[in-house]
């Protein structure tokens, strides 16, 4: 999750877009994170805005933010570095605050939610020595409360986290530090936020895996159940990489319009095939990221195929059309009758779409798991020699 605003358009923990200072874990409307509410931010109205375009401008805000912190945290490592920078982030950082208020008056039911990505900025505001927010945190931590003295410790280990991203024995004892909290609250989806996000920020590997474990070893809520979910299909998703990559492939059948097809006829070409359907939400999701790769790089030598799963030709075409999505479709007719996959995908064992393969110049299959990383891995294989 490098440590930044991670917008995450799934509703789980999943494929990133962070940077190098906050983290928070997003879904289109949605946000995994749970705490209690910061109030370091007045709520204001979000009546004018749409959450797509509150999202929007914090995504817009965080690249900034993470382009002024830069890589490791370097801008927080000392009281002088925090100084220079301090004025530049504090509008920022309490302009994402608004926002994720503005979200929670749009979307009420991620009220819990996204407070705890508040709570990673009114941390971070702390440590640029903004008085009000360490305060708020200090009486946090002097209630009688245990719900808010719980959330008093947990902002004061993402401050502390933030300023040690550079010390390796520093972070090995905030790790200690943090797995005793867990192990005493076992049930606190507070914490397992807060452990996760510090698991996924940018850092140490070994602090990354030494973090998620407490996660799933210890955590008993169903923050705690997702990660475990996620990391056993990333395992899965590895080993099925590992299987299947580095091998000539070749995926052939008949088009939409009914005419034959095969990638062979793309050698020379780096291709992605995206396996998908015009009934699949997350698949429709994927298409601008998927649509941005053909037009940056046709060009250059990527083409695109499409592996339908729909039931419909009519329906596929006209999506296609309206998309304008120029690269070939495979549909297949016959499956299409019974409600089935098409026969392709089943002929690779997807028993879920959407799923991206990338296959290089020479006709090898390189991930299948493309849809991870498309915008590194595309580039990459253009610039192999044929």
């Amino acid at each position: 999750m490098n440590s930044s605003l991670h917008l995450d358009y799934n509703m789980k923990i999943s494929r990133k877009m962070c940077g190098p200072v906050i983290c928070l874990a997003a879904a289109v409307i949605s946000v995994c994170v749970v705490g209690p509410q910061s109030a370091f931010a007045a709520p204001t109205t979000a009546a004018s805005r749409t959450p797509q375009e509150i999202v929007a401008e914090m995504m817009a805000d965080q690249k900034t933010v993470n382009d002024l912190l830069g890589k490791q945290n370097a801008a927080l490592k000392s009281d002088s570095d925090r100084a220079v920078v301090a004025p530049k982030l504090f509008p920022l950082v309490h302009r994402m605050s608004g926002d994720l208020n503005d979200l929670s008056i749009a979307v009420p039911q991620l009220n819990e939610q996204l407070a705890g990505s508040q709570m990673q900025l009114l941390a971070l505001l702390s440590v640029l020595g903004e008085k009000s927010a360490t305060a708020q945190i200090e009486a946090m931590l002097a209630s009688t409360d245990p719900t808010q003295a719980l959330a008093g410790r947990a902002h004061q280990m993402m401050a502390r986290f933030y300023v040690t991203k550079n010390s390796a024995a520093a972070q090995g004892a905030l790790a200690d530090d943090l797995e005793k909290l867990d192990r005493a609250d076992p049930d606190s989806v507070l914490l397992t936020q807060l452990t996760i996000e510090i698991g996924h920020e940018e850092g140490s590997p070994d602090l990354r895996d030494r973090v998620l474990k407490i996660v799933t070893d210890e955590m008993n809520n169903p923050l705690a159940a997702s990660l475990k979910e996620r990391l056993t299909a990333q395992k899965e998703a590895a080993d099925q990489d590992a299987l299947m990559a580095n091998k000539p492939i070749t995926l052939s059948g008949k088009l939409a319009d009914g005419t034959a097809f095969s990638t062979d006829s793309l050698k020379g070409k780096v291709v992605l095939v995206d396996f998908w359907a015009t009934w699949c939400g997350p698949c429709k999701a994927e298409l601008p990221r998927v649509k941005k790769m053909y037009d940056d790089y046709h060009s250059k030598g990527l083409e695109i195929v499409g592996v339908s799963n729909d039931y419909d030709a009519d329906a596929l075409k006209s999506f296609v059309l309206n998309a304008q999505m120029p690269w070939p479709e495979f549909f297949d007719a016959d499956a299409a009758a019974k409600n089935e996959f098409n026969s392709i995908t089943k002929g690779q064992k997807i028993d879920g779409i959407p799923v991206m393969y990338l296959i290089d110049k020479k006709g090898v299959l390189r991930t299948v798991n493309a849809r991870e990383n498309m915008e590194e891995l595309i580039p990459k294989l253009l610039a192999e020699a044929d």
